[in-house]
C-alpha cells in the first residue's frame, strides 16, 4: 500500500503523462484516475460534456497506445541476468524477461483503460441524446464548395447569429480538420433573407438553422455539439 498526504482538492485535470509520470504504483494511479473520473462525472451529470468528452477520448487512445506498443518500451528497461545458458561454443545469458515496473504498468493500464472506455459510453449517450433533440437544418440550396458560413441558433426565444469557418490540416495520409466559430449578433428580423442581407451574405454562403429548446450549458455543450454537427455535414459533402 502507499501512504501519501494527497491534497483533498479534486483533481480537475489529468496530464498527457500522467501514466508514466510521478509514482509508478497501482494504489496511486489509480486514486489519480477515479479522483479524476469524480470530477467528470459531476460535469456530465451536469451536461458540461465540453471538453472533458474530449480528454477522456485522448486518455484512453494513450493508454491504448501504451498497451499496444508496451513491449517495444519493454527493451527500454534493464533485463535481470538470472542465469547462463550453452548454446553450441557460445555461453549466453538467460534474462529475467518480467519487469516490476512494467508490470505495475500494465497492471495500471489494464484497469485505465475499463474505466475511460466506461464514462467515454457515459459521455457519448449523454451527447448522442442532447444531440438527437436538436433539430439541425439548411436553408436554401447548398453552395457547390465552402467551408464557411452561418448558423442561426434559435434558444431560450432568442435568435442568435454565429459565423464559422472550417479549415484542413493534412498529417501524412490522414487529414484533420479544425472549425472555429464566432458570435456575429442577435437578430431580430423574422425573414431569412432580411437576415442575410443583414450580414451582407452572398448566394456562396451556407445558412444552418438551429432549434434548441432545452436548457443546456452554451459552452461546455451547446456550442461543441453544434460545431460537430457542422463539421460532420462538410465531410460528408467533402471528404
Amino acid at each position: 500500500m502507499v501512504y501519501l498526504i494527497i491534497n483533498r482538492l479534486i483533481m480537475k485535470k489529468l496530464d498527457d503523462n500522467w501514466l508514466f509520470s510521478h509514482l509508478i504504483d497501482f494504489e496511486y494511479k489509480q486514486y489519480v484516475l477515479l479522483d479524476y473520473i469524480t470530477y467528470v462525472e459531476k460535469n456530465f451529470e451536469r451536461n458540461k460534456l465540453f471538453p472533458h468528452f474530449y480528454e477522456l477520448v485522448k486518455h484512453y487512445k494513450n493508454v491504448e497506445k501504451y498497451r499496444k506498443n508496451k513491449q517495444s518500451l519493454t527493451d527500454l528497461f534493464p533485463k535481470q541476468i538470472i542465469g547462463v545458458g550453452y548454446n553450441g561454443l557460445e555461453i549466453e545469458p538467460k534474462f529475467k524477461d518480467e519487469n516490476p515496473i512494467l508490470e505495475e504498468l500494465d497492471k495500471i493500464a489494464d484497469y485505465s483503460s475499463m474505466i475511460l472506455s466506461t464514462y467515454i459510453e457515459k459521455g457519448k449517450f449523454r451527447w448522442d441524446n442532447i444531440e438527437a433533440n436538436i433539430e439541425f437544418s439548411k436553408w436554401g440550396h447548398l453552395p457547390k464548395y465552402w467551408n464557411s458560413g452561418y448558423c442561426l441558433l434559435y434558444l431560450n426565444n432568442h435568435r442568435l447569429l454565429f459565423k464559422f469557418t472550417i479549415s484542413k490540416f493534412q498529417f501524412d495520409l490522414d487529414p484533420s480538420y479544425g472549425i472555429e466559430m464566432s458570435f456575429v449578433s442577435f437578430v431580430n428580423e423574422n425573414s431569412i433573407d432580411k437576415i442575410k442581407l443583414k450580414i451582407g451574405s452572398v448566394e456562396q454562403d451556407i445558412l444552418f438553422i438551429v432549434n434548441i429548446d432545452q436548457l443546456l450549458p452554451f459552452k461546455e455543450c451547446i456550442l461543441p455539439i453544434i460545431k460537430s454537427i457542422v463539421l460532420r455535414k462538410y465531410k460528408e459533402n467533402f471528404s
